[in-house]
């Protein structure tokens, strides 16, 4: 399955721990074009003005599973689309964001 999270920020606080502020997993789709689709085009306002990354993972069925691949997006004001971001490395040890 491909999961949606959007979360509202990339920052690390004074505890040098990475803080992504609130976060939301909006649902997921098994196709994985349509996934891309939705976040692209912020289907049902998946910004909701306060998220402004989204990550799709795709993470298989089971218990505990681990992410096998995962894109990040982020948020174009002008456009009002989510656009493709190289993984921050803010993230380089982090998975699952939807499940986890």
């Amino acid at each position: 399955m491909f999961y949606i999270t959007c979360f509202e920020k990339i920052e690390i606080n004074k505890n040098d721990w990475t803080d992504i502020g609130a976060q939301r997993t909006f649902g997921y789709y098994s196709d994985k074009a349509t996934t891309f689709k939705a976040v692209k085009e912020n289907w049902c306002d998946l910004f909701e003005y306060l998220y402004e990354y989204a990550v799709i993972e795709n993470i298989p069925e089971g218990i505990h599973p681990m992410c096998e691949e995962r894109w990040f997006f982020k948020f174009n004001q002008k456009t009002r689309e989510f656009e493709p971001i190289e993984e921050p490395i803010e993230f380089e040890h982090l998975i699952n964001f939807a499940l986890g």
